[in-house]
């Protein structure tokens, strides 16, 4: 009884080998099957806005591009549908003032691939200064606080002339930074924003005004005839008594 054991064992071992070795030429072909079938792609050119990361806080981004361009690969059957919104990334942690070449970073989303990642580009940084100025109110009132600090890069604080009180409601007023034309200066911020607009005691309008109600809450001088709704967004003309 032994004898036919020990060749029951040796046929069964043969036969668990057999499977094993099928398994193996079976995955074998498969995997050259899969390496030899091409598999369909399309190409496509997209615009990626660029995003300034880690900057420092005592500079800021003054000049960058907007987008840049990056190529991206997709399979063939999404061809048809709409391409993957993706951001150009650029890191300036550890960037000082100046002009900086950086490369942005582009991070394709599954199942496309970056096949021509974009070039380097040109990122301009400034140091951001302060300046101390009084708010202008407009005629015959005054501002509280009177004064603002403005803060912005070097280059915008260059071109402030004035920081003036606009956009008057329940007599509180926004505070922007103005050029000598008059013109907001971009970039630059005042602290606080915002201002409250008090009437000065008798004063008296400017022949040819007449004095109209904001908000329910203080009044305010005008050219006779203008047309002024109750939410006032006063220009103030630096050499005029009168508000335009």
């Amino acid at each position: 009884m032994a004898a036919p054991s020990k060749g029951i064992t040796v046929n069964t071992s043969l036969k668990v080998l057999a499977i094993v070795v099928a398994f193996v030429v079976w995955g074998v072909a498969i995997s050259d099957r899969s390496r030899t079938s091409p598999v369909l792609t399309f190409d496509a050119v997209i615009q990626a806005p660029v995003e300034a990361i880690n900057v420092a806080g005592n500079v800021r981004v003054v000049s960058m591009p907007d987008y840049v361009s990056a190529r991206l690969r997709g399979p063939k059957e999404l061809e048809s549908g709409d391409l993957p919104t993706v951001t150009a990334t650029c890191d300036l942690a550890g960037f000082g003032p100046g002009k900086h070449s950086v490369a942005p970073v582009v991070a394709a989303p599954i199942p496309f691939e970056l096949v021509n990642p974009p070039g380097r580009i040109l990122i301009e940084l400034e140091k951001i200064d302060r300046l101390a100025l009084d708010v202008e109110a407009p005629p015959g009132f005054s501002a509280v606080p009177a004064s603002v600090e403005l803060e912005g890069p070097a280059s915008a604080l260059a071109q402030v002339d004035r920081a003036v009180a606009v956009s008057i409601s329940d007599s509180t007023a926004t505070v922007i930074a103005v050029d000598e034309h008059g013109v907001a200066v971009p970039g630059v911020s005042a602290f606080p924003g915002a201002v409250t607009i008090l009437l000065v005691a008798g004063y008296s309008p400017p022949a040819g005004s007449t004095m109209l109600q904001i908000g329910g809450a203080i009044a305010a001088t005008a050219p006779s005839g203008d047309s002024v709704s109750e939410q006032l967004v006063l220009t103030l003309d630096r050499d005029s008594e009168a508000l335009r």
